[in-house]
């Protein structure tokens, strides 16, 4: 059990790391359009993460998204 609980922790921590990055670009460039953000948070995928989309609100509204595909419908979400 220990095992199985210190594989998920690497594993979340992981993920958490990945998106900070993605954070941290965000946060230098707020007017960020959608075109960016997809080619950030696209490098985030290939790594061997459990993410499966992951989205922007600027002022708590979703406007980025990646990837698009399926996800669209949560644009403009509140």
């Amino acid at each position: 059990v220990n095992l199985i609980r210190a594989k998920l922790e690497g594993n979340i921590n992981g993920n958490l790391q990945l998106v900070q990055g993605l954070v941290a670009a965000v946060v230098t460039e707020p007017y960020m359009g959608q075109q960016r953000f997809a080619s950030l948070a696209s490098n985030l995928f290939g790594r061997g993460s459990q993410l499966k989309n992951i989205a922007g609100a600027p002022d708590l509204v979703i406007s980025l998204m990646y990837p698009m595909n399926g996800n669209d419908k949560a644009i403009g979400l509140d």
